[in-house]
């Protein structure tokens, strides 16, 4: 053999390195275990902050793993750390803190230090509440008025969505979860309404009742929910929480009755809507779909709306027993004829639809069927 033969070829490094890793991988596989995957790396924990509590309030971060942390530390943290400054009051909230120790720790013998601290709760947590009640609604209104700015964001560029060949429904359903249309649907038909952004205070939910309230108003009018405030002498003159809640009272008085006279009309029925007896019913409870279709039913049949208005006031909002003490059933009828009207009221009012779930619909099912076994011929002719 030459001398030229007999030389060493140089090492290729990358095929050592290649040929060390198939033969790892080999023995790997001979041996029956599997090479671990690298944990993915958490984010650090920001500053002055911990996985061990810091106080009773604090969870034990610990018992988390790093990806479960990663997802709840922006929505944890800010609750967490808060002390009083999303209240709006941080020495109010110090006060109610420190005034709930000594209540735990007041000798409850000591008469004249009962009464100390009894008094100075009272004014206390009336202070709270009405803090809260107030943060509450602030919050509640500007959560609102991002709300109507996404569905005003929607509408333009729905048609933007539309000249680029697509569809905007499908478009949605891609980008975001397929429930978010139906919300995105509520904001921007939110939005359509001129002037609303302006009443975002009011709260979402109420905003949606004043746009049932005020469908087909005057396409020329550039304040439709000012102008329904004024035709039902709804003013925003108050100073006080009080004022706000009357305030209140009689928008949500106005929103219902303007619902039923909505529905009437529908229907083709005749009926005067008290609306002081409306808003004796709205002091004790919501008047929603299922109060409207129920006296839409009570008028189609002839029966005094006046009076069923007084009796639900009565009842605190509570329907009529279907069945009686003395075990008769009344009125079973007007059940399925309330249960009619109320399908037909949400067909004609689709933003309803979100509060109505697969179970309820199950549950009614099973019951509709229940009660036809208790009506077939087999199961009577058995008894």
């Amino acid at each position: 053999m030459s001398e030229k033969s007999k030389k060493k070829k140089p090492i290729d490094e990358k095929k050592k390195d290649s040929t060390k890793k198939l033969s790892k991988v080999k023995n790997q596989k001979k041996s029956g275990t599997k090479k671990t995957p690298k944990s993915k790396k958490s984010k650090p924990l920001p500053k002055n902050f911990t996985k061990e509590p810091q106080n009773s309030e604090h969870m034990d971060l610990n018992n988390f793993s790093d990806d479960a942390i990663d997802k709840i530390i922006n929505v944890y943290r800010p609750v967490s750390d808060d002390t009083g400054a999303i209240l709006g009051n941080v020495e109010l909230e110090i006060k109610v803190i420190d005034c709930t120790e000594r209540l735990k720790a007041v000798d409850l013998k000591d008469e004249k230090a009962v009464k100390e601290i009894v008094d100075e709760s009272l004014n206390t947590i009336k202070a709270y509440d009405n803090q809260i009640h107030l943060t509450s609604s602030v919050v509640g209104g500007i959560l609102t008025k991002y709300r109507i700015r996404e569905g005003e964001f929607c509408n333009a560029v729905k048609p933007a969505v539309k000249a680029a060949g697509e569809n905007f429904t499908e478009w949605v359903g891609i980008n975001f979860s397929p429930k978010r249309l139906r919300s995105l649907e509520d904001f921007m038909r939110l939005a359509r309404i001129p002037g609303i952004i302006k009443y975002a205070f009011l709260d979402l939910e109420r905003l949606k009742d004043i746009a049932r309230a005020i469908k087909g108003y005057d396409s020329k009018d550039q304040d439709p929910i000012g102008t329904f405030f004024k035709n039902n002498d709804i003013t925003l003159d108050f100073d006080s929480d009080e004022g706000m809640e009357d305030f209140k009272t009689d928008l949500d008085t106005a929103i219902a009755a303007r619902k039923i006279e909505n529905a009437l009309e529908k229907d083709s029925l005749e009926a005067t809507v008290d609306k002081t007896l409306v808003k004796n019913v709205v002091g004790v409870c919501k008047i929603g779909a299922g109060k409207v279709s129920n006296i839409v039913s009570t008028v189609r049949r002839g029966e005094d709306l006046d009076n069923y208005l007084k009796e639900l006031h009565r009842n605190k909002g509570r329907m009529k027993k279907v069945v009686t003490e003395n075990d008769t059933i009344e009125g079973f009828p007007r059940i399925v004829s309330e249960l009619k009207s109320t399908v037909e009221y949400i067909t004609d009012h689709t933003d309803l639809v979100e509060e109505i779930t697969e179970e309820h619909v199950a549950e009614l099912e099973r019951q509709i069927a229940a009660l036809r076994s208790l009506i077939s011929p087999q199961n009577t002719n058995n008894q």
